[in-house]
């Protein structure tokens, strides 16, 4: 209760743009927990396809909504603003959810292909909007984030069991139906409050072009609108084709070139300074990609497995499976604000390595929370089924993990991005968690289950496939912690020979 009573303090204490900000994004996650916690379980009951399509088209969808923020963010920081970003972005998903409600393949493609196309848009603008209320406050800032992302699991925490009932007793695609009018909810608060929010100008672009350039830059700029809605268009063609064919490979390849480029063209423009700040957010992306590969399963096998070994029978119901999924955000809700309180206390050296110091404590609480999956494993072996209490466990465990990493890598490379440039890497940062969804994808293939589960043997067989898994995804984590720990100790040497320990932010 007290823990609530902090919570509720801080947000009296948030400026009014940041609670429309919260506000308008808790439908988001809403929306996107809902489809993360059905679309596997839809596929496989509604649309009767294999495990293998049912993660192969999970991951490819999370690829996509990672990778086009890098597209949206530079559009919202070069000619939309953020403000008119978000609203176009809120539309596009609207249109994207409604698709989805029709029970068929081709639209189940179309719809996640349009949703791609406005969450690039969207989310990329929030973050940057949020990261410039805070600017050059590092301890606020860190709060800020924190509380954005404990805030905004609201929608995560309803999403999961109210999606749940509706998918069993309706079919699972009437999810997308209320996805889609909660996200009318978040537009509709954040066109009322529009004028408390900053009004941040696209930043001009003063580099000389050739004339045939101009023309082009001038008619864009005299039909911005137009040319969004065309852009957007094109991405959510590029999607669909990617989802239909699944070339997943391909995609990733292309984008990885694609994110040279940009770093290429920062680094060249960028002062000594500069390109420290970018080296810094590389590592933060490495880190994130390594987290997030491991955690997006969470919709994906970890979901499967509670399906099919955990023991859902309390009291004559059967609790639905996605219920389970709301245990991570009611966790954050309930916790978040003490853990919060306990990672400001982390400052020390300066902070950037603060930031990775919490970044390694991530990598080792996730560690414990798979070993908690093997035990759950080990016993489905010998029982065919595990207590529920595991998951339980497991889940606070992921829900504590992702706060010592996500918030504050996300207020760490809003920090360090350029001035006007904040979109840009939102959307590089973003696009990390495409590569993670890539492995996510190739992890995922590990958990496989090419067998029907009717009989004990089979549960058993399945259980035991679980646990080599999670196994190896326990003993990667601690890898990736060490590594952590071992980059935190080469940087505070780095930064002592160079005599840098403090941040400046820099111009483009």
């Amino acid at each position: 209760m007290n823990t609530l009573i902090k919570l509720k303090r801080t947000f009296r204490a948030c400026p009014k743009s940041l609670i429309v900000l919260l506000v308008t994004e808790i439908p988001e996650l809403f929306g996107r927990f809902g489809i993360m916690t059905t679309i596997a379980l839809y596929l496989t009951k509604n649309l009767h396809q294999t495990d293998a399509t049912a993660v192969m088209l999970f991951s490819t969808y999370l690829m996509l909504a990672a990778m086009s923020p890098m597209i949206g963010g530079y559009i919202a920081d070069r000619l939309l603003g953020y403000k008119p970003a978000i609203v176009i972005g809120a539309c596009i998903m609207i249109i994207g959810d409604i698709l989805m409600v029709i029970p068929s393949m081709h639209m189940l493609y179309l719809g996640l292909a349009i949703l791609v196309s406005g969450v690039g848009l969207f989310s990329p603008s929030l973050a940057a909007l949020v990261s410039h209320l805070y600017k050059d406050k590092d301890q606020q800032r860190d709060n800020a984030f924190v509380a954005y992302y404990v805030s905004k699991n609201i929608g995560a925490l309803l999403a999961p069991p109210i999606c749940g009932v509706i998918g069993v007793l309706y079919g699972y695609h009437y999810c997308f139906l209320l996805t889609s009018m909660g996200m009318c909810l978040g537009l509709l608060v954040f066109l009322l409050n529009y004028h408390h929010v900053p009004d941040i100008r696209p930043k001009k672009n003063s580099t000389h072009h050739p004339a045939a350039n101009n023309t082009v830059q001038q008619y864009i700029q005299k039909n911005k609108i137009s040319s969004v809605l065309l852009i957007a268009a094109s991405i959510a063609c590029f999607a669909s084709m990617v989802l239909i064919y699944n070339l997943r490979l391909e995609l990733l390849g292309l984008s990885v070139i694609v994110m040279m480029v940009v770093l290429t063209r920062l680094f060249k423009q960028s002062t000594l300074q500069q390109r420290r700040n970018l080296g810094y957010i590389l590592i933060t992306l490495m880190a994130s990609i390594a987290f997030l590969a491991m955690n997006q399963l969470c919709g994906a096998s970890f979901n499967l497995f509670v399906e099919r070994i955990i023991d859902r029978h309390y009291l004559g119901f059967n609790i639905p499976t996605s219920v389970f999924y709301s245990i991570d955000p009611l966790f954050m809700i309930i916790f978040g604000a003490g853990i919060a309180k306990l990672l400001s206390q982390c400052t020390k050296p300066n902070y950037i390595i603060a930031s990775f110091s919490k970044f390694s404590m991530a990598m080792f609480i996730f560690s414990m929370a798979m070993l908690t999956f093997v035990m759950a494993a080990y016993q489905g072996t010998k029982t065919g089924s595990a207590s529920g209490l595991y998951v339980v466990i497991c889940y606070s465990l992921c829900a504590t993990s992702e706060l010592c990493i996500a918030p504050i890598a996300l207020s760490l490379v809003t920090k360090l991005a350029p001035n006007g440039q904040t979109g840009l890497i939102v959307g590089l940062y973003t696009f990390g968690e495409a590569v993670a969804s890539f492995i996510t994808g190739a992890i995922a293939k590990s958990g496989d289950i090419n067998f029907s589960i009717h009989s004990l043997h089979s549960k058993k067989m399945a259980a035991g496939i679980y646990q080599n898994l999670f196994s190896h995804l326990s003993i990667a984590l601690l890898l990736a912690g060490i590594l952590m720990v071992s980059v935190r100790g080469l940087l505070i040497s780095y930064q002592k020979k160079t005599s840098f320990t403090t941040l400046s932010r820099g111009t483009l």
